[in-house]
């Protein structure tokens, strides 16, 4: 839209704007225009921004009394479903563990790397049982299995889950993770992923 106007002169913006999600969206610049809307011209300062969806920002939705609503109001009414329901419609999806078939893991390790054995952390008296009644549950499930002898180990930190329950979670950062090819790949930014969707009618 900038680019049709004949690329105004930009000025540096004077706001922060974000989405309605809460991001933050990179705007390149601002500058002042009229713009008309039902035959009414109000003068107002135009954001520019990369994305290509081009929507009113709410200080022109305010400047033209578009909304029936004000913008600082807000509305929500969310309704949760029962889980239990979802578990009824789709017994299999819910039932097990679950193995993912979809992909498979490779972990490469760095040239010249040598095994980082930690010692195991010391666990509260109190949460020896509890640890070790999931360590028989994990095993039991065949998530995890014993071994008599490894060159590698990382020490295992316990999480308290809301509802009583615990969670074990292995501390990596102990020497595994620096001994990994890191797998980089750029995470999309949400107003980029909006962005490509712009007048689509059907989501799946």
């Amino acid at each position: 839209m900038w680019k049709q106007l004949g690329k105004p002169y930009l000025t540096p913006v004077t706001v922060r704007a974000k989405a309605a999600s809460g991001d933050v969206l990179r705007l390149e610049g601002e500058f002042i225009a009229n713009v008309s809307i039902a035959n009414r011209t109000k003068r107002a300062t135009i954001r520019v921004s990369k994305m290509e969806l081009a929507l009113l920002g709410a200080d022109m939705v305010n400047l033209f009394a578009l909304g029936t609503i004000p913008m600082d109001n807000f509305c929500n009414n969310i309704k949760e479903a029962d889980p239990r329901s979802w578990e009824e419609k789709f017994p299999s999806v819910f039932h097990g563990t679950g193995i993912c078939t979809k992909a498979s893991v490779h972990l490469q390790l760095r040239k010249d790397t040598r095994p980082v054995f930690r010692p195991k952390r010391p666990v509260a008296y109190a949460m020896e049982e509890i640890v070790n009644k999931e360590l028989d549950r994990l095993e039991g499930l065949g998530i995890i299995s014993p071994v008599d002898y490894s060159d590698w180990a990382a020490p295992v930190v316990v999480v308290r889950k809301a509802n009583g329950q615990i969670r074990l979670c292995g501390d990596y950062s102990t020497g595994l993770n620096a001994a990994l090819h890191p797998h980089e790949y750029p995470l999309p930014l949400p107003q980029d992923i909006f962005s490509k969707v712009a007048r689509c009618k059907i989501f799946t």
